[in-house]
């Protein structure tokens, strides 16, 4: 007749030697018993056993992996751990020279609309004045209005689309 619990660890080690200290001891014990002694023990312990399982998950966010882990690459191809560090390193100072670009463009953007507002205002107030001293000082006021109404309201728009991105940037940054 064969024993109803199990005598030796199954999980790939059947020395037992990752078992606590304790639990091979019991094991060693139970090992000695007769078959006989085994099934009465089986029996009265029934239900009264529970097997717990525990699992371990890693998890780490950015380019470069845990130092555990550049170790283990170590291991297997010497070289690689410094290679992948490397390759982190490269990645980022492409980063930043793009993120340069497009600091730099948006200036230069910036720097033409502001240009071609004041343009635009200026060649609105001309526009007015011209109107107003022709005799039709009811047009004047209406090209003043629409010229300053515009740039008014672009420049809201800007500043609230602005707002919303800064907004937007610091709910997405993780707080330290």
């Amino acid at each position: 007749m064969s024993s109803p619990l199990p005598t030796t660890a199954k999980s790939g080690d059947s020395s037992g030697q990752h078992l606590a200290p304790e639990v091979r001891k019991a094991l060693e014990g139970f090992e000695r018993l007769s078959e006989q002694e085994k099934t009465q023990f089986a029996g009265q312990i029934a239900g009264q056993v529970s097997i717990v399982q525990t699992e371990r998950t890693t998890m780490y966010a950015g380019p470069i992996p845990s130092a555990e882990q550049l170790a283990q690459y170590e291991q297997v191809t010497p070289g690689l751990a410094s290679e992948i560090v490397q390759m982190a390193q490269r990645q980022q100072a492409h980063r930043m020279e793009l993120e340069k670009i497009v600091v730099a463009g948006q200036l230069r953007q910036g720097a033409k609309g502001q240009w071609f507002a004041f343009g635009l205002g200026i060649a609105g107030v001309i526009g007015a004045v011209y109107a107003g001293s022709t005799g039709q000082p009811w047009l004047g006021g209406v090209i003043l209005s629409a010229c300053v109404g515009t740039l008014a309201v672009t420049f809201l728009v800007g500043k609230k689309q602005e707002s919303e991105s800064r907004q937007r940037k610091a709910e997405a940054q993780p707080e330290a």
